[in-house]
């Protein structure tokens, strides 16, 4: 309630000097009577349009996106939705103000408004294409704040993974792996192809491809690569549900490959760390038990993705 009492307190405060500004203009003198009557009362009057909307925009935020939103949704709504709705609502209060104070139709002025629409439109439409995507992004809710993605590019190396710090009118906040903070225009977004890691299951998979020298034993190498992932297993962060597993990959003339697959819970861990916990598990493994891949590469590729059905 405390974010109502200012502006309730400047609405009556305004009704107030307006309905004693005859009596306020009294205490000038003739010369500026007159003059200081009309912008008296037409400020007051525009006053309250602007403070009546202050009240209307601060009823919806408490009201509105505060308890029936929270409790329909499960969640606050989306910033960009609150906007657009304050934007709307001083929208209606300029146009009473044209229209009750200073009498004019808000016909013509919505007719100029559009022909200035068209120019400023085509003159923004890069940042116009970035707002209606991010109200794209809002509805569809292909990821939420907290969520950490994937954004693919050209090639694998090109690849971003981040967390999603915020998302706004014309673009997203990312912050990734290494703490640094990514701006992608919400255009950008609406073209890339995105795995989100966490959605509505925060459970995913890491896949590390390893080679071995075909003459090894297929039961020594499995045994080692699934009890250093075993072992890593914290059941938390690193999962034992699903369990972890290697299969048997091709084999051609590199050598015998091999594809260790573990879980872990996109809550505590993001994509990078998994991999590097996974992978010193493994590294650990293969010294104690004397095994080197092929040439010595640990490993020749990895990959991320959702646990598979």
């Amino acid at each position: 309630m405390k974010r109502l009492l200012f502006p309730i307190l400047t609405l009556v405060l305004l009704v107030s000097l307006l309905l004693f500004s005859d009596g306020i203009t009294a205490q000038f003198s003739k010369n500026f009577k007159a003059v200081t009557g009309v912008y008296l009362r037409y400020g007051l009057q525009a006053a309250i349009w602007l403070s009546g909307a202050h009240v209307a925009t601060r009823l919806l935020e408490v009201v509105l996106w505060g308890r029936i939103a929270i409790h329909l949704l499960g969640k606050e709504p989306p910033k960009i939705f609150k906007d657009i709705v304050t934007l709307l609502v001083f929208t209606v209060a300029v146009s009473g103000i044209v229209a009750t104070v200073l009498d004019r139709s808000i016909t013509g002025l919505w007719a100029t408004s559009g022909i200035l629409g068209l120019v400023t439109g085509f003159a923004l439409k890069d940042m116009i294409l970035d707002i209606a995507c991010g109200i794209a992004l809002q509805m569809e809710k292909p990821f939420a704040v907290g969520d950490w993605i994937e954004i693919q590019g050209n090639r694998p190396e090109n690849h971003v993974v981040a967390r999603v710090k915020e998302i706004n009118w014309r673009t997203t906040r990312l912050k990734t792996t290494g703490k640094n903070l990514v701006v992608v225009p919400n255009r950008k977004l609406c073209d890339a192809t995105i795995t989100n890691f966490r959605a509505e299951d925060p459970t995913c998979r890491v896949d590390l491809f390893f080679v071995f020298d075909p003459s090894l034993s297929h039961d020594a190498v499995s045994e080692v690569l699934l009890g250093a992932m075993e072992e890593a297993a914290d059941g938390e962060k690193i999962l034992l549900s699903p369990e972890p597993e290697v299969r048997l990959g091709e084999r051609n003339l590199a050598g015998q490959m091999y594809e260790s697959r573990f879980f872990f819970s996109s809550m505590h861990l993001s994509p990078g760390m998994a991999k590097d916990l996974g992978m010193r598990a493994i590294m650990k493994a293969l010294r104690d038990a004397g095994i080197q891949t092929a040439r010595g590469l640990l490993p020749i590729t990895e990959q991320l993705s959702m646990p598979r059905q």
